[in-house]
Formats: structure tokens, sequence, C-alpha cells
């Protein structure tokens, strides 16, 4: 039984395996485990294990965490009668761990098990360290294209989502004209709660718009993590604009959603009805 396909009589869901890759540097434990720090390296690959205690998301624990090459990443996620894959970028303040939970939820409101890939730069799980995350992940952006080069490599361009959460969707910038993505047209590209400035979007959006066939963003204007932000930068944040117009982009306002959580911001994990959408908005 897949993750998405919990019974209602309230059966467990089982344990899910999430492919990674990740620029994070790899700390080897006494106890020979493998741990994932904040310094960048070179990219490399993993799988890690998600369990769940009960018959939710929320309860999801970590079980271990492996290395792998990645050539054998990309043969996990190579599934020829599978439709479409997503690629997750996580936000700021996310452990690889919290990651991989992450990644797993995603799934399980999606419907994609078994065809969601993590993507883990080195953020670290400080809540105060926003300003050293948002340089490591300009730092990391020639990895993160280089490895959806990859993977669009490996399974075709044209069934490759990326979901972006956070501050890891400031991918979707003027940086992506000039990465190693080349002229690539992915599939779907989907930004979750943007902590990206809205004018450095719209300036960004023509080139875009070459290389996503589709784009979705969801936006709640009760985001408090992105209220907070929008008073760090002294700038209006894409993932509170429930106003947002642009022609061909679609915009989802999850204002009124229930479930959003105490901070309103990871919705696309905590909210069903926030995964109903996004289910459809992937699965067209």
């Amino acid at each position: 039984m897949g993750v998405a396909e919990m019974s209602s009589a309230g059966t467990a869901l089982p344990s899910i395996s999430i492919p990674f890759l990740t620029n994070r540097g790899v700390l080897q434990q006494s106890d020979g485990g493998l741990d994932y720090g904040t310094r960048i390296d070179a990219l490399s690959g993993g799988r890690c294990q998600v369990d769940w205690d009960d018959n939710a998301p929320s309860s999801a624990t970590n079980g271990p965490v492996e290395s792998l090459s990645v050539e054998r990443v990309l043969d996990l996620i190579d599934h020829p009668d599978a439709r479409n894959v997503i690629v997750y970028v996580h936000g700021y303040n996310v452990s690889l761990e919290r990651g991989c939970r992450e990644a797993a939820t995603l799934a399980h409101q999606t419907g994609f098990d078994g065809r969601v890939l993590l993507f883990s730069w080195p953020a670290s799980d400080l809540m105060v360290t926003y300003w050293q995350d948002e340089a490591m992940f300009a730092a990391s952006v020639a990895s993160i294209f280089a490895a959806l080069e990859s993977v669009g490599s490996r399974i075709g361009f044209n069934r490759l989502n990326v979901v972006a959460h956070s501050m890891g969707s400031r991918l979707a910038s003027a940086e992506m004209s000039s990465s190693s993505f080349g002229k690539r047209r992915l599939n779907h590209l989907v930004l979750v709660a943007p902590d990206i400035d809205s004018r450095i979007f719209r300036e960004a959006l023509p080139e875009l718009q070459q290389r996503a066939r589709k784009l979705s963003i969801l936006v709640s204007d009760s985001d408090r993590l992105l209220l907070l932000s929008q008073i760090i930068n002294l700038g209006g944040r894409l993932g509170r604009a429930s106003d947002f117009d642009a022609n061909g982009v679609d915009v989802f306002d999850v204002s009124d959603f229930d479930s959003l959580g105490l901070s309103q911001h990871l919705y696309h994990l905590e909210s069903p009805q926030v995964g109903d959408v996004l289910r459809q908005v992937l699965d067209e």
C-alpha cells in the first residue's frame, strides 16, 4: 500500500524511502553513521527512511540515512511507467533529516509516492541563522540547477516538476537564466509560500516562462513567517501577495483554508486542503 493510500479505517502509514541529492558536506559519526552538516561540498546522493508512529504524516520520524552515488539516486526515480517526478527544494532552517520528513509528507499529500526526490542545501537547523541561510542558498544555486540538469537529462525534462518552499523558491530568480540549467524547459514549477521579493519575481518572470511549461504559486496573506521576512528584507514577499496577478501564472490563495498550522507557513505539509490543491495542480 502506498503512502497516499491510507485507509479511512486508520491503517498505519508504511515507511517510505526518500532519495536525495545534496551539496551538504558529509560528516562521519563515531558510530559509523552519516551526518550532513552546513558546509557546501560537491554534489552527492543518498536515501533516507521516514517512519510514521501513527497514521498521520505529523508523526513522521527519521530512520537510517544511506549514502548513494548520484547515478544510483537517479536510478531510483527513473520509472518508465511513472508520469511525472517532483524535485522538492526546502526552505531555510531545515536540516537534511527534516527535509526528508517534509519530502515524505509532500509525497503523501500529493499522491506522488515513489516519485519525490529531495534536494537539500546546507540550511541550518537554528531559527536565528536567516542571513547565514540566505548566503548558503545563494551559494547553492549552481548545485541545485546541476541536480535538475541531471534529473531532467535522465527522465526527460517534460516529466520534471519542481516544488520549492519558502527560501527555496529563490531559485525562481534572474540567476536561472545564467545557470548551468541552460535552456531546458521543465514541466511545472510550483512555488509554495515563496520567500522572494515580488518585484524580483516579476522581473524574472519572462525568463521563467521560457524555462517551465507551467508556473503556479501558493500564497497566504496570513503567513506569519513571511510577515517577519517582509520586515527583515524591507520588501513585499511573493508568498503573502494574494493579489499578485500575471499572465501565465496560476495563483492559489490558501489564506482561508483549514489547518494551516501555527505559523501558517508550512501549510503544504499540514493542511489536507492544500494537499488536494497540490495534487490537482501537479497531476493535472
